[in-house]
This record gives structure tokens, C-alpha cells and sequence, in this order.
């Protein structure tokens, strides 16, 4: 088997970034198999023929990793690279990706992925997109699907696997698209992961269940789930984000002190990470003890980004501790360090309130001569 890299898609109503995205793969990629769905009607089959070394459509069947199983059985070179047609590799990525395809030394590699909204990054997470072929790797679950192996989970987990290489993919849905998406996604998802979860008593079935049912506004399904979910979870980051769901359900409950108990005890489950910090602040600010939202506010900003297979909420690792602190600053009458926060702020090229921050320099400014 020669050491080279099949990208495989499965796609659906892509064509306003699928140009792009295989331009951006064209120095690593070896080899293009590109599934689309028959119901595509935005000309993404003509993009798709004329880059695909290999093209087939399929009838959609609510089961992502039956697609995507198809798509990885048609690759025969030695590494797999899935991408979606609305994600882009990072140029800075190359390198590390040419360097991957001649170890032997690697069975699955874990991608940065950054999930952008409209104008700024919102998520961050890793997730194993480029693996080796001939190591029985095939995925699993019709709903938010996953890699394991034709050997079973202990083999899986045998492989030798490299987190956070250096190799970026930058998740940019339109948001027609997504919107589309994701109405076709919330038609068969609650069904679906209801039946996974119940079947397989997995806690990332029973995790990605309570995401769905809290977009839902289902909120005592939510916490149904997400504490199912704790109960047989084995991650500590995993265990973490689920109560960061846990806490911020209760607190729409009006169970404030019960959401502070679950944010405070998520930092055993990982140290790292400081989204629990600022959400302890925002519950003291809304109570009007700003003291205490300051101190929890400065602490969660000198936390820096950590590699997680979980979600990581940007906003909360970067400007968001520093905005409410110059606006608590600014309430108590400390001008000298609200301006500072604003500085710390203007470091944040994508934060959405630019315009904003200026007023605010400019009246504390004011106020201060």
C-alpha cells in the first residue's frame, strides 16, 4: 500500500464552499472519493465531478456512519483524511500533514477543528479525521458518528494515536446551510440518539442527547440526560462539560446554589479549563456582588487554551472575562482599570463589539480628564 492520502466527503448542498475547501486540500490530498447525496439540488455534483478521482451519489437513510463507511471502503491508499465540504484546511497545516503521511509510526491523528459562527471562532475541539486504512478503523453510530474498529473497542483503543499536531480545519458553514442542517438534523436526531443512548447506555450518546433537548427547550429532558450521562461517564473532560450543560440548565431552573455546587466541583474533572470560573462570576455579577464576579472574572483570564477532545466555548478562553470586567470596572467607578481591560479587549481582532469598546474608551476617557 502506497503512502498516500484518500480525502473522502460525504456531501449535501455544498457548493457555495466545496471549490474552496478542495483547493485548500489539493497539496496533500492523493487522492479525492466524493459521495453526494442525491437530494443536493445547489450544484454541488458538477463541483464534486470535476474533482473527484472517485464519484458516486447515495440515497440519504438518517445514518451517518453507513455513508461514511462507504466512503472509507472505496480509499486504498494508506492514510484517510474525512473532511466536510465546508471545512477548510489551514494553511499553516500542510507541513504536517506531509510529514504524517511518511511516518508508520501513527495509526489515528486528532485535528484541531474550529467551529466559526458568523463573524468570530465560537468552538474549539479534536477530533480523529486522518487514520491509517489498514487498521480495521471503521465508524459507528447513526447520529454524531465516531470511530472504532471492526476488532472492537479494546483494539481501538490500542492504536497508537497523536493529539493536537499542529493540523488546523476551519468549520465555516453558511448560515443558510446550517439553518438547513440543522432542521434536517433535529427531524431524526432525538430519535435517533434516544435509541442509541437507551441501547447502548453510552455516555456520549446520552451527552449529545441532552445537548439536543436543551436546543429543544426540553429542560427536564435535558438534565434527565446529561445526568445519565454522568453516571456513566469515564472522562474527566467529558464529565466537565456535562456539567457546565448541568449547571447552566439548573440556573434556568432558578437553582442558582445548585449550579454554583456543579461548576465548582467540574474543576476536579479538569483543571485546565476555566469556563466554570466565568460562569460562577456571571451568577455573582447577577447578584450584584461584583467583588466576587472580579475575582472569579480575573482568575478564569489567566487560563490559556488547552487541548480537549471536548467542546471549548472561545469566547470564554478569550475576551469574554475581559469585557465584563471593564464593565464592572467601569459600574464601581474604577475608570483607570476598566480602560486597562478595554486594551486587553482591542488584542481580540475578532470581537464582535468593536464599535462598542470604542464608545466605552471614549466616555471613560471623558471621565477621567
Amino acid at each position: 500500500m502506497e503512502t498516500k492520502l484518500t480525502v473522502g466527503m460525504m456531501l449535501w448542498n455544498e457548493a457555495s464552499t466545496l471549490n474552496k475547501v478542495l483547493w485548500s486540500l489539493r497539496e496533500i490530498a492523493d487522492c479525492f472519493i466524493l459521495g453526494v447525496d442525491k437530494k443536493s439540488n445547489d450544484g454541488t455534483q458538477e463541483i464534486a465531478q470535476e474533482w473527484a478521482d472517485e464519484y458516486f451519489e447515495f440515497d440519504w437513510s438518517n445514518d451517518f456512519s453507513r455513508i461514511r463507511n462507504i466512503v472509507l471502503d472505496r480509499a486504498s491508499t494508506r492514510w484517510f483524511f474525512q473532511v466536510d465540504g465546508h471545512e477548510f484546511l489551514n494553511e499553516q497545516s500542510i507541513k504536517y500533514i506531509k510529514e504524517l503521511k511518511v511516518r508508520d509510526d501513527v495509526d489515528v491523528c486528532f485535528l484541531n477543528i474550529t467551529l466559526w459562527g458568523e463573524e468570530e471562532p465560537q468552538l474549539l475541539f479534536l477530533a480523529p479525521r486522518i487514520f491509517r486504512t489498514d487498521r480495521n478503523i471503521v465508524y459507528e453510530r447513526k447520529i454524531h458518528n465516531t470511530l472504532s474498529s471492526k476488532l472492537g473497542k479494546d483494539y481501538y483503543d490500542s492504536l497508537k494515536k497523536i493529539d493536537d499536531p499542529g493540523i488546523v480545519l476551519d468549520h465555516i458553514q453558511p448560515v443558510i446551510r446550517h439553518n438547513m442542517r440543522a432542521n434536517q438534523r433535529k427531524a431524526i436526531s432525538i430519535r435517533g440518539l434516544t435509541e442509541q443512548a437507551l441501547a447502548k447506555n453510552d455516555s456520549y450518546d446520552w451527552y449529545n442527547l441532552g445537548v439536543m433537548k436543551t436546543y429543544d427547550s426540553d429542560e427536564e429532558g435535558a438534565i434527565q440526560a446529561f445526568e445519565n450521562a454522568l453516571r456513566v461517564c469515564e472522562r474527566d473532560d467529558a464529565r466537565y462539560q456535562i456539567k457546565l450543560f448541568l449547571a447552566g440548565l439548573y440556573k434556568w431552573k432558578g437553582e442558582r446554589d445548585k449550579a454554583k455546587d456543579i461548576l465548582i466541583s467540574a474543576y476536579l474533572n479538569d483543571p485546565r479549563r476555566c469556563e466554570h470560573l466565568v460562569e460562577i462570576g456571571a451568577l455573582f455579577e447577577e447578584e450584584n456582588n461584583l467583588d466576587k464576579a472580579l475575582w472569579f472574572y480575573n482568575l478564569a483570564a489567566s487560563y490559556t487554551v488547552p487541548t480537549c477532545q471536548m467542546s471549548l466555548y472561545l469566547p470564554y478562553y478569550s475576551y469574554f472575562p475581559y469585557e465584563r470586567m471593564m464593565k464592572i470596572y467601569g459600574k464601581k467607578g474604577d475608570l483607570n482599570n476598566a480602560l486597562k481591560m478595554g486594551e486587553k479587549l482591542r488584542e481580540y481582532k475578532f470581537f464582535r463589539y468593536q464599535e462598542q469598546l470604542e464608545f466605552y474608551f471614549a466616555k471613560f476617557g471623558r471621565m477621567i480628564v
